[in-house]
């Protein structure tokens, strides 16, 4: 990889703390540029506050993902029912289902499994609330740029998340999202408890999100990478 990115006249990442992970690969890299993902609002429905309930996870179940976080956070939020999104591994929907098995809570989980990503839409359009629960692994810290997240902006679902710099990239704790520490089952449980109870505090924050969802469309990702290959400088002689 570092002999392709050293040969390249420019390179983007989907995040800033990716972007500083091919620095230091690659000290001698040229030009580099940060463009994130994105989502399109229109594509999603935003249902009133009034007529949503319930929790939302949408992706994969692998353990850096943060799932088991998760479910650990759903034990200490009594009555609140979460609903799960994803996952095309069985091991994996097997392991999220016993690990809330052993805490007595299964009944309070609906694992969905994979669906088409048209379907996803309709899931997070009836949620009260959409959580992103990464873990401390490499990839979540440095390496990744959450499609969730844009696809939560754009729904409207209220986000309570990790507390990660790839994460604080793209929400702000109290104004777009509430944040937890990663990994601490016991401090995402709160702030899903605050998001769940607090009506006024969890409309400011999915309306501030929604807002924010402007920098983050396809269209708007498109323009900063003709923006990016612009500021290139004429491709160099490799005779």
């Amino acid at each position: 990889e570092a002999a392709a990115l050293l040969a390249a006249d420019g390179v983007t990442a989907i995040c800033g703390t990716l972007a500083d992970a091919i620095r230091e690969i690659c000290p001698g890299l040229g030009q580099i540029g940060i463009v994130h993902s994105g989502s399109k609002p229109a594509f999603y429905q935003d249902t009133p506050l009034a007529q949503r309930k319930g929790i939302v996870y949408a992706g994969q179940l692998y353990g850096w993902k943060g799932v088991f976080t998760l479910v650990d956070a759903m034990a200490q939020a009594p009555g609140e029912t979460l609903t799960m999104v994803g996952g095309k591994d069985e091991a994996d929907i097997v392991a999220v289902r016993e690990r809330g098995r052993a805490f007595g809570i299964e009944d309070r989980i609906r694992l969905v499994g994979y669906v088409p990503h048209h379907e996803v839409a309709s899931y997070l359009a009836t949620a009260r609330c959409a959580v992103i629960p990464l873990g401390t692994d490499i990839i979540a810290r440095r390496f990744t740029s959450p499609m969730k997240a844009f696809e939560y902006m754009a729904s409207g679902t209220p986000i309570v998340a990790a507390d990660l710099p790839t994460v604080r990239e793209i929400l702000r704790h109290e104004e777009s999202a509430l944040l937890a520490p990663p990994e601490d089952a016991a401090a995402m449980a709160q702030q899903i408890k605050r998001m769940m109870s607090d009506d006024a505090l969890a409309e400011k924050l999915r309306q501030q999100a929604r807002q924010d969802l402007a920098q983050y469309t396809w269209d708007q990702r498109a323009k900063r990478i003709l923006s990016f290959i612009e500021t290139i400088p004429a491709p160099r002689d490799r005779r």
